[in-house]
């Protein structure tokens, strides 16, 4: 259920299980990313910049090394709501240019056509 419901927000399954797991354990380093999501490292690093991108995590340097956190899952409701308003500001002009550019035919059938 929970998988299932981060993935109709917008995330891949690598996405989920690495936000899952940094959700449960915590700032974490990729290694241990790695090792709990078996996931390889490379692929780790790219789902982790498209976690950051989508504001679901956080990383900040620790001994010169990065260190990787979850948000708080409330935030993603912020995000998601944020998301929404900013749509909402451009649909009348998402309407207006597809009412605008297609025509209009009305067929008329029977005795009164």
């Amino acid at each position: 259920m929970i998988q299932e419901t981060l993935h109709s927000i917008g995330l891949a399954k690598n996405e989920i299980k690495i936000y899952l797991v940094l959700l449960e354990d915590g700032p974490s380093l990729i290694g241990h990313v790695c090792a709990k999501t078996k996931i390889h490292r490379r692929n780790v690093y790219d789902s982790i910049e498209m976690l950051k991108d989508k504001g679901f995590i956080s990383s900040t340097i620790v001994d010169n090394k990065s260190v990787f956190e979850a948000v708080n899952p409330k935030r993603i409701m912020d995000i998601l709501d944020e998301k929404k308003t900013d749509f909402k500001s451009i649909l009348s002009n998402l309407l207006f240019s597809r009412n605008k550019k297609q025509p209009s035919v009305k067929v008329y059938t029977g005795l009164n056509g």
